[in-house]
């Protein structure tokens, strides 16, 4: 137990080191360059090839070898392809729109299991190659498609044996067997949609090897906030625990609440505004750095509620499409919404600092403090801003908002600011 002890305490050591050092290099390297020469930064830094921007570098590799190995649990194989709502939508996508996919070639980035490579392969493409970051899943692709029938080890005469090849490598260092292909599928999503910052990676893929014309599933996502009440947050739960107020709990939760974002499932019944979309992305003609934006947005009760409802927050989910634009049979829409059946992605949940309520528009406040149940607002007024955090494939929301009242929402509440990581 001591020496568990005593590693556990250098390998903190280690990390807060690390995390520091990071920190120090990106404001080096993406902030101001001039602000710290190189005389300035820690002796550990010196230590990688190319100064501080090999030092970088080597972390980000670690950072992607730590997500790729993430994904060589088949736990979490198994919670992904046990989601109906996202794998019949892929399924769906691939299998009903045979037009689309017979006699093409299909690329499938991050490939998992081989699950859509699958789909793609009995759907009738002409050749199929996924790409996975982790060596050990990418193994477990080849040999699933083995036992399907579906792996292709090269020509034997005129004869095909398969038509499914797996890569292990990361998508934007590998050269693949072919110059181009008619398709990209790709699982992406993460949490809040972004996640992960997988989505990079699909347009690496679709600048680097999408046929002009070819199609990119899905080719379209949105993002969606609403407000929530008390039942979407774990408070409710403390206030009454086998008849013992437990309260005290619910608050700390959420005082740490108010610095990370929550993923959890959240209720239909708990929305409290109608649901806003505040970002949408058309897969096809987006760029890397559109994933990084600023939305203004403005958020009303439910019309014709009548009492007053507090709002505690905010929750985000998104949609993404198989359009018609290539799913011209069957398009598909695939959503996390909390008015569906819930997904592995569920919802991620913003915490206000305190509650806003909402009513019926109040003309005056009279000096009371407007989002109170002595001066309802008429509607919270904000800005959310999505931004890739500095230690990539997480993901930073910051939140402005403020409760509003009067004809023209000329009566504002206190602002607020909160960043969450996520």
């Amino acid at each position: 137990k001591k020496q568990f002890a005593e590693k556990a305490t250098r390998d903190a050591e280690d990390f807060a080191q690390m995390s520091e050092t990071l920190s120090q290099a990106i404001q080096a390297i993406e902030g101001n360059p001039a602000d710290l020469d190189s005389e300035e930064l820690p002796s550990k830094m010196e230590v990688p090839v190319g100064g501080r921007g090999g030092a970088r570098s080597k972390f980000l590799k670690e950072v992607d070898q730590h997500y790729f190995d993430s994904y060589s649990k088949f736990t979490i194989h198994r919670e992904m392809i046990s989601d109906q709502i996202r794998t019949d939508a892929y399924r769906d996508a691939i299998e009903k729109n045979p037009g689309l996919i017979s006699d093409k070639t299909v690329l499938d980035v991050g490939c998992g299991t081989g699950i859509l490579s699958m789909f793609a392969a009995r759907a009738g493409a002409r050749a199929v190659i996924g790409v996975d970051g982790s060596a050990f899943i990418a193994e477990v692709a080849r040999k699933n498609a083995e036992s399907n029938n579906f792996l292709w080890n090269g020509e034997d005469g005129k004869k095909k044996t398969g038509v499914l090849r797996v890569l292990h490598g990361k998508m934007e260092e590998l050269t693949l067997p072919v110059d181009k292909v008619d398709v990209i599928v790709s699982e992406w999503m993460g949490y809040a949609l972004l996640y992960e910052s997988m989505l990079d990676t699909v347009l690496h893929a679709r600048d680097t090897y999408l046929k002009p014309g070819g199609a990119l599933l899905p080719d379209t996502s949105t993002i969606f906030i609403a407000g929530v009440n008390k039942e979407a947050t774990s408070m409710e739960f403390w206030d009454d625990v086998y008849g013992l107020d437990m309260s005290h709990i619910g608050r700390r939760c959420h005082e740490a609440s108010l610095k990370e974002a929550v993923v959890t499932v959240v209720p239909g019944s708990a929305l409290v505004t109608p649901p806003l979309a505040i970002r949408h992305f058309d897969h096809m003609t987006m760029c890397k750095s559109d994933v990084n934006f600023t939305q203004d947005f403005v958020l009303r009760p439910e019309p014709g509620g009548g009492e007053s409802v507090s709002c505690y927050g905010l929750v985000l989910w998104f949609d993404v499409g198989f359009t018609s634009r290539y799913c011209s049979t069957t398009p598909v829409n695939m959503s996390t919404s909390p008015l569906t059946k819930s997904t592995h992605w569920a919802q991620t949940l913003l915490y206000f600092k305190e509650p806003i309520v909402l009513g019926g528009g109040t003309k005056s406040n009279g000096g009371k403090k407007i989002g109170t149940s002595d001066c309802p607002a008429s509607g919270i007024k904000g800005k959310i801003a999505y931004t890739q955090g500095p230690r990539q494939r997480n993901l930073d929301i910051t939140l402005e908002y403020q409760s509003v009242g009067g004809g023209d929402d000329e009566i504002l509440g206190t602002n607020h600011v909160v960043m969450y990581e996520l």
